[in-house]
Order: C-alpha cells, then structure tokens, then sequence
C-alpha cells in the first residue's frame, strides 16, 4: 500500500488494467485507515477463461436480469468493482431412465402355515383331522438295548450311574499326583479335582476322582477305603450331586 495523502479524494477512482500477454492485469483500489489516511492497494491478477456450456433457456433468462444494489447505475458491459461474483456454473444433465414394462405373473399364495395331517392353512395341533401318529414300539432283539422307559418294572437308579469318589481327610501337602498314583492302577481316571485356597492355594483337604466306568470306581472306592498318606486316613465316598 501506498500513502495517497497529498491527491483529492475525487481522483482516487479504483480501475483495473487490461491483462496483458501472460494474462496478468493490475487491480488498483483505495482504502482509508482510522486516521484518515488513504492508501493505494495494487494486486496483480492472473486471469483465466473457462468456456462452460449452459443450456440456452438458463442464457436468455440470464440476459433479462435486471441490476440492483449500487450496481444497478453502472451500464451493461462494464467492470463492477467490488461486487461478489457467482461461482463457477455446474452443469447438470439429468439421464432419462427408460421405465420398461414389466409384466407380473400372477402367482398363487402360499400359506405360511401347513397342516401335516390334511395340508390345510393351519397349525397341525388343531387339525379336527388329527390322527395319532405316534410310531409303534418294535420288539428288541435279544441282547439289543433296551431303553430305560421300557424295561417294564425295572426302576431307574441314579445313584448306580455315578463314577466320581470323594477323598476326604487329604493334608495339606497332597497333590493331584499323589491321587493319581494311587487310584489310576484301577482303571482310566477322566478327570481329578482338588480342592485348593483361592489365595494361598493350599489344599482344603477333600478331592474328587473321576472314573470313565462304574466298576472301576466301584473297585477303588472298595480297595481305598482307609488308605493312610502324610499320617492321616483318607475318607472315601460316591460324590453327591
């Protein structure tokens, strides 16, 4: 900016200059400060031309315009200084989307619901055509598997089917080692839990044993019972649920 106090304030006209061969042109304006000082503000501007295709309607409507505002004195054709010019122009082609006819086959209804007795559309429950489909007992072989609910008066005795044991009066230096040593000689132990203190992680004095099959549980429950380690008789019993 340059200090312009010494012209009138009549010849300090903004203008612009015509762009010249590499397209660059000066835009000279004046702005005043708070203590009246006016200065001279020159910018050097590139200017570019962009050719953009807009429909002819959106031309001829945009001759027809008419100005308002403070520009609204200054002729068609000349420079408008200091107005906000529009945006570069966005032209948009709409597709036209070719709708075709599609024919619809009518097609019957299926119900959701089927009745397996009649097919009728409900539930099979409350067919008043319900028959008893409930499927005859073959015979059994001899020797072939008999399920518990048709072995006539034979009662079903939880207890016999249990195959843990639990060791009571175990010290507190046991170890599931030491459980396995002395009942894996009886038959397949699946699985040997031993009660511990979450913190110290001590032995509480009890254990569970797991056996695979009945019978081997039953010959360590029988051959066990009142085995002595670390000075004191171990307790052994069917584990309860």
């Amino acid at each position: 900016p340059i200090s312009m106090a010494g012209e009138s304030k009549e010849e300090l006209k903004p203008y612009e200059t015509e762009p010249d061969a590499k397209g660059i042109k000066l835009v000279v304006s004046y702005r005043t400060d708070e203590d009246g000082v006016t200065y001279k503000v020159t910018k050097k501007v590139l200017v570019t031309k962009k050719i953009t295709r807009v429909p002819k309607g959106v031309a001829d409507r945009r001759k027809n315009w008419k100005k308002f505002g403070e520009v609204a004195r200054v002729p068609r054709g000349e420079l408008e200084l200091g107005i906000t010019y529009l945006g570069d122009d966005v032209a948009f082609e709409p597709t036209e989307v070719k709708q075709e006819d599609e024919k619809v086959e009518d097609k019957p209804e299926i119900a959701a619901i089927t009745c397996r007795h009649c097919g009728g559309p409900h539930w099979s429950h409350k067919c008043v055509r319900k028959v008893d489909d409930t499927p005859e007992e073959r015979p059994v072989r001899p020797g072939g598997y008999v399920a518990p609910h048709r072995r006539g008066n034979r009662t079903h005795d939880p207890e016999k089917e249990i195959t843990t044991l639990r060791v009571s009066n175990l010290s507190e230096d046991c170890t599931d080692d030491d459980l396995r040593n002395v009942f894996s000689r009886f038959g397949y132990i699946s699985r040997i839990y031993l009660a511990r203190d979450r913190e110290t992680g001590v032995a509480k004095g009890f254990a569970y044993v797991t056996f695979d099959m009945r019978a081997d549980a039953e010959k360590a429950k029988e051959n066990t019972a009142g085995v002595g380690l670390d000075h004191l008789i171990w307790s052994i019993d069917w584990a309860r649920s």
